[in-house]
C-alpha cells in the first residue's frame, strides 16, 4: 500500500469565496443556513492599521478568517469534489490543508497521474500543492511479503 501525504499551502487563505458558494448548492442543506453562509462571506473587508495610519478598505473574495467557525468546513467543502481517479484508490480530506491518498499496490503506475489530478484540481481550485511537505510512504502488512533487500556491500 502506497500513503501518499499531500500539503496544500495555505489552503484557508486561499480558497475563493465564489468558488466555495457555488459547491456549497450541492449539499442538501436547509436555506436558512445556505442563506446564512453566504451572507457571511459576502463583502468581506479588510483594513491595515499601522500607528495613526489606516489604509482604505479592500474587498477580499479569497480566504477563511483563521479560528472561525466556517474555517475548517469551508475547506472541506472546497475538497469535496476532489476524488482519486481510480475507483480502488481512496482519499481522506481533513479540516486543515492536509490530504492522503492511498493507493494499492497493485495500482502503484497510476500514482503519478493521481498526483497529476491533484495538482490540476488544485490550480483549478486556487490552492497550491506545497511539494516540500509532500511524501510517499510504502506500508507492508508483513515482513514475509517484503522484497529481499540485499545488506549493503562495502567497497
Amino acid at each position: 500500500m502506497h500513503v501518499v501525504a499531500l500539503d496544500f499551502s495555505k489552503a484557508i487563505d486561499t480558497v475563493r469565496h465564489y468558488s466555495l458558494m457555488s459547491k456549497l448548492g450541492s449539499f442538501p442543506i436547509p436555506d436558512c443556513f445556505h442563506n446564512w453562509i453566504i451572507d457571511y462571506f459576502s463583502f468581506r473587508q479588510h483594513q491595515r492599521k499601522a500607528g495613526d495610519q489606516t489604509s482604505t478598505f479592500l474587498a477580499i473574495n479569497a480566504s477563511i478568517i483563521p479560528g472561525s467557525g466556517p474555517g475548517p468546513v469551508s475547506y472541506i467543502l472546497t475538497a469535496s469534489d476532489l476524488h482519486p481517479m481510480h475507483p480502488s484508490n481512496i482519499f481522506f480530506k481533513y479540516a486543515d490543508d492536509k490530504s492522503y491518498l492511498l493507493v494499492p499496490a497493485t495500482n502503484s503506475s497510476l500514482i503519478s497521474y493521481e498526483v497529476k489530478n491533484i495538482s490540476d484540481w488544485a490550480i483549478d481550485n486556487n490552492l497550491k500543492l506545497k511539494s516540500t511537505k509532500c511524501y510517499e510512504m510504502v506500508v507492508y502488512l508483513s515482513n514475509k511479503n517484503r522484497p529481499h533487500i540485499p545488506p549493503h556491500c562495502k567497497a
